[in-house]
């Protein structure tokens, strides 16, 4: 934009001083605007602003730190000037190399910051190290990975990386299943499962539900092996061979209450009328997430309930028949009532 042709030079610049501290004996509008954003990038962390940096960070600047952050943060979140931002965001970021800052600096101050995309990728590279590395335990600046993806998830770019924040955050759930140990006796192993086992099946879904919209996979291929394999080795194989066992030696006694029973136990009781909505191989964690939704509703009240299937467990080694066995058994029922 040539300012001078239109009468504005001298006024913005004194506008650009006066708001921002900008002061250049050879003010630039790309000197200004990468002054903008290193100040709203480090104003909260000064000892770590890269030396190659410095120049763009006058005292003065710094100093109006909170109208630059007003400035920045009205671009992002209105919607007439996100594109304008994201565009001038990736300019910046690669006249200050921001890759290469954040490859000599802590990420921990960074955590919170969302004026550049290139900080997500490096957050992201980070968590993909720690699940690698089955660190259950790994945090930043005390945030766990779960906590990180939640945070991340409510900076500026995050709706270019919600699968991955989405995978990352499945991924870390199931690193819990490692050295997944199955209930000996039947009732113990229905209980187990319907209080909480049954989330391994449901983070499991999430993983390949998020990992199947990321654009490039490249970077979660590894994840992807790691988790497959904790989902069938420590997971599905120790847990239907358990439920083989279990079912084996319970004598087919009743359990719980059995599938063909489901009318008269819960549709002929019912005067008013009643609609019983059939959905073939609708998986129990499945229905405990519709359960939430339906909990939501304030006009709604829900019950749910298992039910044991008629198709005896067969073992085999193929992983989805595992899954496909475990879900036919436990039958889910969701009865909300419309108040």
């Amino acid at each position: 934009m040539d300012l001078s042709k239109f009468g504005l030079e001298n006024a913005f610049w004194k506008l650009s001083d006066s708001r921002f501290g900008y002061d250049d004996s050879n003010p630039s509008l790309l000197k200004f605007v990468m002054s903008l954003f290193a100040v709203y990038t480090f104003h909260d962390n000064l000892e770590v602003v890269p030396k190659e940096w410095k120049i763009f960070m006058q005292d003065r600047m710094k100093r109006q730190a909170s109208n630059i952050t007003v400035l920045l943060e009205n671009m992002m979140n209105n919607v007439i000037y996100q594109e304008c931002f994201d565009e001038l965001s990736d300019l910046v970021a690669e006249k200050l190399n921001v890759s290469k800052a954040l490859t000599v600096i802590p990420l921990e101050p960074l955590i919170s910051v969302g004026s550049f995309r290139t900080i997500d990728y490096a957050i992201l590279h980070w968590m993909i190290e720690r699940i690698l590395a089955e660190d259950k335990n790994a945090a930043l600046n005390g945030y766990s990975i779960t906590d990180l993806c939640t945070l991340r998830e409510k900076q500026h770019f995050h709706r270019a990386f919600e699968p991955e924040y989405k995978a990352i955050r499945a991924a870390r759930q199931l690193l819990d299943a490692t050295g997944f140990a199955a209930e000996d006796a039947l009732k113990d192993h229905i209980n187990a499962y319907v209080d909480k086992n049954y989330r391994i099946d449901t983070e499991y879904r999430h993983f390949i539900a998020a990992y199947d919209r990321i654009e490039n996979t490249t970077p979660f291929e590894k994840v992807r092996e790691l988790i497959q394999n904790i989902y069938t080795t420590e997971y599905l194989e120790k847990s239907v061979f358990a439920w083989s066992t279990a079912f084996e030696n319970n004598d087919l006694q009743e359990i719980i209450p059995l599938q063909r029973h489901f009318y008269s136990d819960e549709v002929r009781p019912i005067k008013e009328k009643v609609v019983v909505i059939i959905s073939d191989a609708f998986r129990f964690e499945a229905a405990k997430e519709l359960e939430e939704v339906f909990a939501e509703d304030q006009n709604c009240t829900v019950q749910m309930k298992v039910k044991m299937g008629s198709l005896v467990p067969l073992l085999c080694r193929e992983s989805r028949f595992f899954s496909l066995q475990i879900q036919t058994l436990l039958q889910s029922i969701l009865i909300p009532s419309m108040e």
